[in-house]
């Protein structure tokens, strides 16, 4: 009896381990301690190339140095599910502070060999916005590419998270913008790339501003709205909570397959409705030849014979029987 409560004990501290180590990823991860909450987040889309993907092309071209689609805003549900209950998977430059909170570059996504080796290339960081429509919500952000000291807010010690958000680069702010001069960026312009730039001056929240998503070109669109749906109150909330956490690894999986050694992966095209088959034209009826008139001989055969005269009446030269029915 005692053996058997033994065997019960160890087979309930087992279950006990395994289930917290599966709410690693929700409660008790969602309970953890905040590496601090006074990071700011501001947002961009300028279509140029992130600096982690700086080593990774090989040759360089300026030309070929340009961002895919699959940086923008992706929602987890579409790989299998949230790592930590969050809503999406962001992309984006981060200041040195929090590149060195990170830690080294992962190999799974690039590294920048400009950044002064703070590293972080390919890490996450969790972070949860309180001045927005859903204060709860978290969100993952991996860096991609660095918000160098001489930037605005984010010089020595500052944390700061400039996300890519396609639409939302503000060309009043924005350095780098290539949309449309670079080929393949899948903007048409400058301006287009901006739509939801200066949301604030419009909408009360990014939400209420989603509509203007449907201006961007279709492969944008949905990255686009997602981030727009968390709807943030300004356009740098300074009072983010944030903490250093292990990339959701199909996120990682996702990024680096979208930039290799010649560039930008090229993307789905978005397909295109199939046109209705053109019908075929109907051959037009042959009209049947017009009865040439009956000649006198061809009567006068006929009637002396018996016969009936051909179909068409053409025996004007009657030379036998053959020629009537």
């Amino acid at each position: 009896m005692l053996h058997i409560q033994q065997m019960l004990s160890v087979i309930t501290m087992l279950v006990l381990a395994f289930a917290i180590q599966g709410a690693e990823g929700h409660a008790l991860v969602k309970e953890a301690r905040w590496h601090g909450n006074n990071m700011k987040m501001t947002h961009y889309w300028d279509c140029s190339g992130q600096g982690c993907d700086a080593s990774t092309l090989q040759p360089w071209m300026e030309t070929r140095y340009i961002s895919p689609p699959g940086y923008g805003p992706q929602d987890p549900m579409d790989f299998g599910g949230p790592l930590y209950g969050e809503k999406m998977w962001l992309t984006g430059a981060a200041s040195d502070a929090l590149s060195q909170l990170m830690g080294d570059d992962d190999g799974c996504c690039g590294g920048d060999p400009n950044d002064g080796g703070v590293g972080g290339c390919g890490k996450c960081i969790l972070v949860q916005n309180p001045l927005s429509l859903h204060p709860d919500w978290t969100a993952i952000v991996m860096k991609k590419n660095r918000c160098p000291p001489w930037s605005h807010g984010c010089g020595a010690g500052q944390p700061h998270f400039d996300v890519a958000a396609p639409g939302f680069d503000n060309l009043q702010y924005s350095t780098a913008n290539v949309c449309g001069s670079r080929p393949k960026t899948g903007f048409d312009s400058k301006q287009q790339s901006a739509v939801l730039g200066s949301w604030y001056t419009k909408c009360q929240d990014t939400a209420k501003c989603a509509y203007l998503c449907n201006q961007l070109p279709p492969a944008f669109q949905k990255g686009c709205k997602l981030f727009a749906s968390w709807g943030w109150k300004r356009g740098d909330p300074s009072t983010v909570k944030y903490r250093a956490v292990t990339c959701p690894p199909e996120f990682q999986r996702h990024v680096g397959a979208q930039f290799g050694p010649k560039g930008a992966v090229p993307q789905d095209p978005v397909p295109k409705p199939n046109p209705s088959p053109t019908p075929k034209p109907k051959p037009k009826p042959r009209p049947s030849p017009a009865p040439s008139p009956t000649s006198k001989a061809c009567i006068a055969y006929c009637s002396k014979t018996n016969f009936k005269q051909t179909k068409t009446k053409s025996c004007g030269k009657v030379k036998n029987k053959n020629e009537c029915l």
